[in-house]
């Protein structure tokens, strides 16, 4: 029984992933059994291992450890040193008492911290010196490689499209590279000036006729990207980040984004233009070229802001592909004249994003939208309709959710108790240096330490908050599973039902479609929501107008004005 003993489990952080396979993980574990075997703890798990940064609390494996502290009632989590835990003074201090509201202790390898206040104190000083070594590696990276673009050089870790990196050990600068070189140049030329027919192509022309050349991309060439496309197949980004790259043109920029944010929050973000430092290389098209590329991307920026949306896409964001995974968009064709004259109807469709490359990727056909839509909501208010299903599923829904959130709750009542400590402590310094004890430069650098923990654990209470999903509250439940016996007698009028009443009720119920075509003229919609999820087949007809959606057995209610083709 765990009871006769105490039980522990051990916890790993590296930095990043290519220290997983390096000694310093191996060092840890052994030190940290050694530990263990000494004084009599017994490891019952595998080592949790983590290759995160030390400023983040939500560490995958570190999640897994609280969970089986939580239930298996184990006593201790034994940790090599204190800044292999953490490298922030507020996550080491929050993640420490989550750990000691389960009942169980964070003991350190190397570092013994009393539970008195100048042990406290001392794992303190000793999380913020971690935090500050972090910071002061960071700052001198930073300035390093300042220093190096002021001198006039390049600091990357891959060259843009069209060159190659050259460097003498310490300092780096761009070369041009002719065999890309080339490619940017017809992408510049054929998007101002057209190509050997004359006329200025758009990005998605550029795109497909790279593609139809079988022109490599640098994906193809190398691991450093995951492309999903086949070689030879460009992406429509990948023209236009090229078309606003002003490298090409000769001008290099350093510190055009920086880093903003902590741990999960960390992403880049642009700065300045007036600190961003310029230098010189090899251009590959000239400046007045470059100009006109960005007059021409300006115009059709303030076009498409200015075009009013021609249609209402009921499963906007909602949709994938079953066979490539990547996203379904909705495509809307105003209707036109045949070549017999003839005025078509309009059409509405869902088309695969991998359809959109040439050569295609994905094989997907397209789908008539007007009969996804219909048979999607009719599916749903199916759902609606049954008021014991909703309130099952809502009742479910609600005890996924309340257990979803339980560890951001716990986070939040930890972070509150420490807020209220660090502004004890705080008030107990203002009291002593009102008595002499301490001078007023030392309430100031004491203060000020605390007031910085104190807005940083607010900050992360605010994180926490955010991540919490609230459920459907008994009340709201009641009132739902009302709505749904009103539904049932009236069910006619919901089918037909506004398309802003239909979409609230898209996601509110969190509902996601997956498209198939597993054979021909066989179309299959996966759907799911939190009320269910089923396959439903989507109707394929050679002809299928407003008549055969109002008389169809299923979809008799569905109204559409349009007549659609298959």
């Amino acid at each position: 029984m765990l009871s006769e003993f105490t039980s522990g489990v051990i916890y790993i952080r590296v930095s990043d992933k290519s220290q997983e396979e390096g000694y310093s993980i191996p060092e840890q574990i052994r030190d940290c059994l050694k530990y263990a075997e000494e004084r009599g703890i017994s490891i019952i798990e595998e080592p949790f291992i983590d290759a995160y940064t030390g400023t983040s609390m939500d560490r995958p494996n570190w999640m897994q450890l609280k969970g089986v502290v939580k239930s298996k009632s184990i006593k201790k989590v034994i940790v090599l040193s204190i800044n292999r835990f953490a490298r922030s003074t507020v996550a080491g201090l929050v993640m420490e008492r989550e750990i000691e509201r389960m009942g169980a202790h964070i003991e350190y390898v190397k570092g013994k911290y009393d539970d008195t206040p100048q042990g406290r104190f001392l794992k303190t000083l000793e999380l913020a010196i971690a935090e500050y070594e972090r910071e002061l590696i960071i700052e001198r990276a930073k300035s390093g490689r300042m220093g190096k673009a002021r001198s006039g050089y390049v600091v990357v870790s891959k060259a843009p499209y069209g060159y190659t990196v050259k460097s003498d050990g310490k300092r780096q600068w761009l070369e041009v590279f002719e065999d890309e070189a080339r490619i940017v140049r017809f992408i510049v030329i054929w998007y101002i000036r057209g190509d050997e027919d004359g006329k200025p192509l758009s990005i998605r022309q550029i795109t497909d006729k790279l593609s139809k050349m079988g022109v490599p991309t640098r994906g193809d060439k190398g691991t450093h990207t995951n492309k999903k496309q086949a070689a030879g197949v460009w992406n429509r980004r990948t023209v236009h980040d090229i078309l606003k790259n002003e490298t090409y043109a000769g001008k290099w920029h350093y510190a055009k984004t920086e880093t903003r944010g902590v741990g999960d929050e960390r992403k880049r973000a642009s700065t300045d233009p007036e600190q961003w430092v310029e230098v010189d290389v090899p251009p590959i098209i000239s400046a007045e070229q470059y100009g006109l590329v960005q007059e021409r991307l300006k115009d059709n920026l303030e076009i498409l802001r200015g075009r009013p949306s021609r249609y209402f896409n009921l499963l906007r964001g909602l949709v994938r592909c079953r066979h490539c995974e990547l996203s379904v968009r909705g495509n809307y064709q105003p209707p036109r004249k045949n070549k017999d004259g003839k005025e078509t109807s309009a059409q509405w469709s869902y088309v695969c994003s991998g359809t959109d490359n040439v050569p295609k990727i994905c094989s997907l056909p397209a789908f008539n939208g007007y009969r996804v839509d219909a048979v999607v909501w009719d599916w749903l208010v199916s759902l609606l309709t049954n008021p014991e299903l909703v309130e099952c599923k809502l009742r479910a829904r609600q005890a996924e959710l309340n257990e979803i959130n339980a560890p951001y709750l716990e986070r939040i009542a930890t972070i509150e108790s420490l807020i209220t400590e660090k502004r004890g402590e705080r008030n107990r310094y203002i009291s002593m240096a009102g008595r002499g004890i301490i001078t007023e430069d030392e309430l100031e650098t004491l203060a000020g330490r605390l007031v910085k923990d104190i807005a940083e654990l607010e900050l992360q209470k605010a994180k926490a908050q955010e991540r919490i999903e609230m459920p459907f509250s008994d009340e709201e439940i009641a009132a739902i599973v009302a709505d749904s016996h009103r539904l049932a007698e009236t069910r006619e009028d919901f089918i037909n039902a506004s398309d802003d009443l239909k979409r609230r009720n898209l996601e509110r119920y969190h509902l996601r479609v997956v498209l198939e075509a597993p054979a021909e003229k066989v179309r299959i919609a996966h759907v799911s929501c939190i009320l269910g999820s089923n396959e439903l087949e989507i109707p394929f007809e050679k002809k299928f107008t407003q008549a055969c959606w109002f008389h169809h057995p299923d979809y008799r209610y569905y109204n559409r004005s349009q007549s659609t083709t298959g």
